[in-house]
């Protein structure tokens, strides 16, 4: 009695003689997966039902739980479903640093770029690889390294591929990077953009999925607004033109992820969300927030934040 259940990948027949809570765990809105031919939804004819039975399904619920702020907008959009009902809590990540992540300028002057993947097409890996051809016309000495893919061969100058890495080589190729890509078509959260976060390593992507909730703009990593290789690259080519600043957007990150990016402030958005009553601190710092650590660091502004 009094409990809070939390459904994933399931919708529960109701039965109002039961008391207790019932909240949705919704990676996404049901018309995006079937627009991305995700989430096994692939049959455009049962399109509307799914669309509709998200939307009662969700309307029952005492509350919606998510990973990104976009499916409370989705919500809104497509169901008239008020934000207020869905709460994006997150996601920690699953490498944590061994230890202080290195933030030297040395680092961030090496024009390492990092992907971390194992769909490259799903993933964005086709767009990365154009706009870091277009991001090598200006700096040649920009290196991309792209682990995780061992279904095909990547063979481009500047590129190397690592097929698989996982532990500590996995933050070794972190901690090497100067910044981080990985513009996936289709993303409802990204561990690996927490785990970026986590060592420091500025992500430049586009302003789709949760990737706004994971950068701030101009403060942890640079976001462009068209998704395009033209756009990608012109992020990409301001983050390289000035390592001071990927310094300082690289310590912004590791700030951040800390602050709002990790396990227990993530589990902390969760408990308000679905108890409330057991809840007695300030409120959890939204997601996609700037926390007050981060307003107070000892970071360089960037341009665009200024």
């Amino acid at each position: 009695e009094g409990a809070s259940v939390l459904y994933h990948y399931v919708y529960p027949e109701h039965d109002d003689t039961l008391p207790i809570r019932r909240f949705l765990l919704q990676d996404l809105a049901a018309r995006q997966a079937y627009d991305h031919a995700a989430f096994g939804r692939t049959d455009p004819s049962r399109r509307e039902a799914d669309m509709e039975r998200q939307r009662d399904q969700n309307l029952a619920a005492d509350g919606t739980i998510s990973f990104g702020n976009f499916v409370g907008e989705a919500f809104e959009a497509d169901y008239g479903i008020p934000r207020s009902r869905v709460t994006a809590i997150g996601c920690g990540p699953i490498l944590r640093p061994s230890g202080l992540p290195r933030t030297d300028l040395a680092r961030y002057r090496r024009r390492r770029l990092l992907f971390v993947g194992r769909d490259w097409e799903r993933k964005g890996g086709p767009l990365l690889l154009e706009a870091f051809s277009m991001l090598r016309d200006v700096f040649p000495d920009a290196t991309l390294t792209v682990v995780g893919v061992r279904d095909r061969e990547i063979d481009a100058p500047g590129v190397r591929q690592i097929p698989f890495a996982t532990g500590r080589d996995l933050e070794r190729l972190f901690l090497e990077a100067s910044a981080f890509c990985m513009p996936s078509e289709c993303e409802t959260w990204g561990l690996v953009y927490s785990e970026a976060a986590h060592l420091a390593t500025p992500i430049v992507g586009f302003r789709e999925w949760a990737l706004p909730d994971i950068v701030l703009d101009g403060i942890t990593g640079l976001i462009a607004e068209e998704r395009s290789a033209a756009g990608l690259a012109a992020s990409l080519i301001e983050a390289f033109e000035d390592p001071e600043q990927l310094q300082s957007m690289g310590q912004a990150a590791l700030v951040y992820a800390r602050e709002s990016l990790d396990w227990p402030v993530v589990l902390d958005r969760l408990q308000a969300a679905m108890l409330p009553e057991t809840w007695t601190g300030d409120a959890p710092l939204p997601l996609g927030a700037v926390p007050a650590a981060l307003e107070t660091a000892p970071v360089l502004p960037s341009r665009r934040a200024a």
